[in-house]
């Protein structure tokens, strides 16, 4: 499943770095210096820092650093529309062979995208290709290597909590973390882009689901590493969250399952929903999920017919790449992602999840 053995400089491809953010401007110039130090031809990317909408100095900090910039760095403003919205109009404003997601609290290391593009360079049926996203506060362990997706629509990041050394070898995965992703650029176009009515959450699930379902893979490797700036205290989720994290992973169902697995899966989800509703809130942001999804179903619709047309495997010849798990091994209990402030090993074990797709 590994990569093809080229040198990283044999091919090169033309990069453009999107890093959509909001209000983050001291930790965004902490990003920027490590996206301006990769061991990478400066004439072969740029990076433009999308703000959705923020009230800081970014704009500022950005003109500041583009002085003396090796590459091309820019800034554009949009209303705040959400990361999808960021990355979609970001997408608009660059020419490239290949597009880096990195998120505005991920640091990557210096040679993280030559490693990634000379995958894509050498291996044109590879769509998106990541690698290991660690935590910045305990880098000796994963945040995420891929991610995970149950057959009714929950997921959650892959590996999360192992010891960063013992994963060695490359993986294939359903979907990787747009935290810090490399994606073909004739890939991103294909589909159309990010789903923006996602407007926060799965985004990353749904390019992946659909790159697999248009037959390219999405690759995991090893020898690239981002380092991933989380707060170590946790809050429990934001209603508002669990209502984008509740319409979206059903969205994404009506769209990228084939009527054979709908028509299996979709009864369980509903009984889930059910059963959650019953035992955990907040009720109110749930129901408001199904109304929007009710409210949505034609647009989703339309979007089902135009995956389920394109796509090139079978839900058969994908299922390798679903979690055998219906549930996440560790749930989050309400959390938005797993607890980094306790740093023992069983700590970042323990309960409550990297990452609130649930």
């Amino acid at each position: 499943m590994g990569a093809n053995a080229t040198k990283p400089d044999e091919l090169r491809l033309r990069v453009a770095i999107i890093v959509p953010t909001f209000n983050r401007c001291k930790l965004l110039e902490e990003i920027l210096q490590t996206l301006l130090t990769q061991e990478y031809p400066s004439d072969s990317y740029e990076i433009l820092v999308v703000d959705d909408g923020g009230e800081d100095d970014t704009s500022e900090m950005v003109a500041r650093l583009a002085k003396d910039a090796k590459c091309r760095l820019r800034y554009m403003r949009i209303p705040g529309g959400g990361p999808a919205a960021a990355r979609n109009r970001g997408l608009a404003e660059v020419d490239a062979e290949a597009v880096a997601l990195i998120d505005s609290d991920v640091k990557l290391d210096p040679q993280w995208l030559r490693q990634t593009a000379a995958v894509l360079a050498s291996n044109d049926n590879v769509g998106v290709v990541s690698g290991k996203l660690v935590y910045a506060a305990r880098s000796d362990y994963l945040n995420s290597f891929g991610g995970a997706l149950g057959k009714i629509g929950l997921a959650w990041d892959q590996h999360e909590g192992k010891e960063q050394a013992q994963i060695t070898e490359a993986a294939e995965c359903l979907w990787v973390s747009t935290a810090a992703a490399l994606a073909r650029r004739s890939l991103l176009d294909r589909i159309g882009g990010f789903d923006e009515t996602l407007f926060y959450a799965f985004e990353d699930t749904d390019l992946g689901w659909q790159a697999n379902l248009y037959g390219y893979r999405v690759l995991c490797i090893p020898e690239a590493v981002a380092h991933h700036c989380v707060n170590e205290k946790v809050a429990r989720s934001d209603s508002r969250i669990v209502t984008h994290y509740c319409k979206n992973r059903l969205r994404l169902m009506l769209k990228n399952y084939g009527m054979g697995r709908l028509i299996k899966y979709l009864p369980l989800y509903f009984a889930y929903v059910l059963v959650d509703l019953l035992v955990r809130g907040p009720r109110v942001a749930k129901l408001r999920a199904i109304l929007w999804n009710v409210k949505m179903l034609p647009d989703t619709l339309r979007q089902r017919r135009r995956v389920q047309r394109d796509r090139v495997p079978s839900d058969r010849e994908l299922a390798h790449l679903f979690s055998k798990r219906f549930f996440p091994p560790t749930p989050l209990g309400g959390l938005r992602r797993r607890p980094t402030d306790d740093q023992s090993p069983e700590a970042l074990r323990a309960p409550a999840g990297s990452d609130d797709r649930i």
